[in-house]
């Protein structure tokens, strides 16, 4: 049996050495040596979230156009926005959203003006990524003619600077729905307005709906464990897929038990101990920048371990190895990835909930990792 538990870089392992260590987690993984007393863990459980949805419009409440704090300012009435849902073939929305009921669309105008605005409600985010998540409707066979476009205001419609165009869609040979990503930090602590814009003479069908603003990272896995009871084991509990063990053995001697003795959270964390080789399951990522966040809790007089893989494979190519020594003063913990001679020393506070942040940069040629405790 091997000494320490390992993860990858799509799950991890923590190890605590010596007894009752804790740890709370918002994503972790927790391994113990054999010959050694355990250690506590506590990790998060739930569905994928945004730190802050600020704004969401799916323009599906009938007979509500421009829906509740939304707004429009029309050049054609009879050829701007309604609500609707093309019928096949063109794509409906539901292929994307199965509940959806209806988008917002403008039909073509074959020979006058349009010039048709959906104004959302004023937004303000106060932490960055803030992020447009929307997705638009479009024929780029029609597009030199009446395009729709993305636009925002920060003086309440005085002036409007052009985000985003469909002509840059490219070359879309059917009518269909695009999903469009914009980055708006530059926005933050600002307050904005969206203005999206059909505008042209004789175009063809367009569309808008499932429009998202948030700020802060998503969560693709968030728990403070205390939807368990004390008692449960982690992995076996687990309805998520998130969780295994190295030998994948849930409910075995290498899970981790749920207890009440210590935690960051109100009541529970998950101990680590004797024979506990719990692994958490990153999943495949290779583009993208993610980050991997939990808390831990070394008593003084003991230790800690985890690492970080390449793969969910257990014991394939390691990433990094993080260790916390039990012996007291600065540098003593530090972060082993291949070289002694490479390791970065970095201090701990013992008898204290630590927080860890593992920044992973996904490139082209794999996965960059780094870490601050």
């Amino acid at each position: 049996m091997k000494l320490f538990t390992r993860i990858i870089a799509l799950a991890i392992t923590l190890l605590f050495i010596g007894g009752n260590a804790q740890a709370q987690n918002k994503i972790g993984t927790f391994a113990s040596a054999e010959d050694k007393n355990g250690t506590e863990a506590t990790f998060h459980k739930s569905a994928t979230n945004a730190r802050s949805v600020l704004l969401e419009e799916g323009f599906d409440i009938a007979g509500e156009l421009p829906p509740d704090g939304w707004s429009w300012e029309q050049l054609n009435p009879d050829a701007s926005w309604i609500q609707a849902n093309p019928a096949a073939p063109t794509p409906t929305f539901g292929t994307i959203d199965p509940e959806n009921v209806w988008s917002a669309m403008v039909a073509h105008e074959p020979d006058n003006d349009q010039d048709e605005w959906l104004i959302s409600p004023t937004v303000t985010a106060t932490e960055m990524p803030v992020v447009l998540d929307c997705y638009i409707g479009t024929n780029s066979g029609w597009l030199e003619f009446a395009t729709i476009k993305i636009n925002i205001t920060t003086d309440d419609g005085a002036t409007w600077t052009e985000l985003w165009d469909a002509v840059e869609l490219g070359d879309i040979t059917d009518w269909d729905w695009n999903r469009v990503i914009l980055d708006l930090d530059a926005y933050v602590d600002m307050p904005f307005k969206l203005g999206f814009q059909y505008v042209g003479v004789g175009g063809n069908l367009a569309g808008l709906d499932g429009v998202v603003v948030k700020s802060g990272y998503d969560y693709l896995y968030q728990s403070d464990l205390e939807d368990y009871e004390a008692g449960e084991y982690v992995a076996e509990g687990d309805e998520t897929g998130f969780w295994t063990t190295w030998d994948n053995a849930p409910g075995s001697a290498t899970d981790a038990l749920i207890v009440d003795v210590e935690a960051a959270s109100p009541t529970n964390s998950a101990q680590v101990e004797g024979d506990t080789d719990l692994l958490f399951l990153m999943g495949d990522k290779k583009t993208g920048k993610y980050q991997f966040n939990f808390k831990i809790f070394v008593p003084t007089g003991f230790g800690g371990y985890y690492n970080i893989q390449h793969f969910e494979e257990p014991g394939k190519e390691w990433a990094y190895d993080v260790f916390f020594s039990s012996m007291e003063g600065d540098g003593n913990a530090w972060i082993f990835a291949g070289s002694l001679t490479d390791s970065v020393l970095f201090n701990y506070t013992n008898n204290d909930w630590v927080l860890v942040e593992n920044i992973s940069t996904s490139t082209t040629t794999g996965l960059n990792y780094g870490l601050t405790a």
